[in-house]
């Protein structure tokens, strides 16, 4: 229940600013390091998702490339959105979960899209849940002490703490984390967790399959290492593929889950730790 408030309070403390970090580009304190990347995702007018990419690594890289320069919005658009809600199944997330529950869009296809107000409606949540994701993965690994123990922070003398939070906070954005990014690549999900491989790992993908509306074939998790600030790191993810192109699914998914990595990370993990 406490994970609950945390999620909803940041869903409401930060909708007014929620148009302004996805529409701009933070301007990290390093300069990010050139090197070749995929297609930026940029999205077909009047379209939150980009136009997808070739492969799963390809939309992962895209991803980290987009927070290399601050770039939210084109790091949103590397989601399945639009193509999301069009193929999620309403009545296989029903059956899977044996109930419908209240806030039910935080990830999942909380209406039928059986008719224009609820597909409308689905891409809308669709897009709330990758934004906090989002925003929530800001507060756990580009200013920790925003996230603290998961629950809200207080101040016993604003006075002092008040600016020394803030100041940290600025310092955090401005010394900006993703922005040295350097040596992306892919390793197999295996090569971390072994026991991805296992029947039931395998199975509780499986399950999952129709409430997404794709196959096994247009499913994969990928997991891609990085360099930044001297530390290595591992950003895993589950895409899917829709009408012939590869999306990010789910913040962190199923590889994740497996090494443990906390929701609010949204898949990042550094390695070693």
């Amino acid at each position: 229940m406490r994970t609950l408030w945390k999620l909803l309070t940041i869903c409401m403390c930060t909708a007014l600013s929620l148009m302004a970090l996805t529409s701009c580009s933070f301007l990290p304190g390093g300069q990010p390091t050139s090197s070749s990347s995929p297609t930026t995702a940029v999205s077909a007018p009047g379209k939150m998702e980009g136009p997808g990419f070739g492969s799963p690594e390809d939309a992962a890289t895209a991803f980290l490339k987009a927070l290399q320069s601050g770039d939210l919005s084109t790091a949103t658009s590397t989601f399945a959105i639009e193509s999301f809600a069009e193929h999620c199944n309403y009545e296989e997330w029903l059956k899977r979960l044996s109930a419908h529950t209240s806030n039910d869009y935080l990830g999942s296809c909380p209406f039928p899209n059986s008719d224009k107000v609820g597909a409308a409606a689905n891409i809308q949540a669709r897009e709330t849940f990758v934004t906090n994701s989002l925003l929530l993965m800001m507060e756990s690994v580009v200013s920790p002490h925003l996230f603290g123990t998961g629950t809200n922070q207080y101040f016993n003398d604003p006075s002092k703490d008040i600016p020394a939070f803030q100041d940290q906070t600025q310092s955090d954005f401005h010394n900006f984390f993703f922005a040295g990014i350097t040596d992306i690549s892919s390793v197999p999900p295996e090569s971390l967790a072994p026991s991805y491989t296992s029947t039931t790992v395998q199975g509780l993908i499986s399950q999952q399959l129709p409430q997404w509306g794709i196959s096994a074939d247009d499913y994969q998790d990928v997991a891609m290492t990085f360099t930044t600030n001297g530390e290595q790191w591992v950003f895993c993810q589950s895409t899917a593929r829709y009408n012939g192109k590869w999306y990010l699914l789910m913040p962190g998914g199923t590889l994740a889950n497996v090494l443990g990595i906390p929701y609010n990370q949204a898949g990042f993990m550094q390695l070693g730790s």
